[in-house]
């Protein structure tokens, strides 16, 4: 006798349609944050890109703008607020 022979593997198979739908939801979060960050002011644009895209440190960060390093993460913190609020009134928009 095996261990698990009344299991049904089939329902242990991730399905095909869940993560496609998956995927196109995860699309098109990355989309509107794309929109939501072009509509952020020249400096915290700036900063996501030379954080997340350059992968910059933040002192690195802190002397391209003349900044405390302490002051990079506050800076990148309001623009990733800013950016998480206008994304999110983007999907409400499209929610209703």
């Amino acid at each position: 006798m095996y261990y698990g022979e009344d299991l049904d593997l089939a329902e242990k198979v991730p399905s095909l349609e869940d993560n496609l739908e998956d995927r196109i939801v995860h699309q098109e979060e990355i989309e509107e944050l794309g929109k939501a960050i072009l509509k952020l002011p020249e400096k915290h644009k700036d900063l996501l890109y030379f954080k997340y895209i350059l992968e910059m440190n933040d002192l690195d960060i802190a002397e391209i703008f003349q900044i405390a390093p302490d002051s990079v993460r506050q800076y990148l913190t309001r623009a990733r607020r800013e950016a998480k609020e206008l994304m999110d009134k983007e999907m409400n928009k499209h929610a209703e």
